[in-house]
């Protein structure tokens, strides 16, 4: 699971990189999934979610930071992107 903030369809570098990273996991036959935070609000349900990896993209680390305990104590590896 790749979290992320903003819009990920707007051209940046950091969201040129996400769709190659995305696309080469696809690609090695790894599922992903995209949670885009808008606000604290998107950000608490975070905790509630589960995969065995979350990658945390640096835009989005501020509003994640508060829940990736409850991430890691799910039994996620939370890894952020820097």
């Amino acid at each position: 699971m790749l979290v992320t903030a903003g819009d990920p369809a707007r051209r940046t570098g950091g969201n040129l990189y996400n769709r190659h990273m995305l696309a080469a996991l696809r690609r090695g036959g790894v599922r992903t999934t995209t949670v885009v935070l808008h606000d604290r609000r998107d950000a608490t349900r975070l905790g509630e979610l589960r995969a065995p990896l979350v990658l945390i993209d640096t835009i989005a680390a501020s509003l994640a930071a508060p829940h990736l305990g409850r991430l890691r104590t799910r039994g996620s590896e939370v890894v952020t992107l820097a």
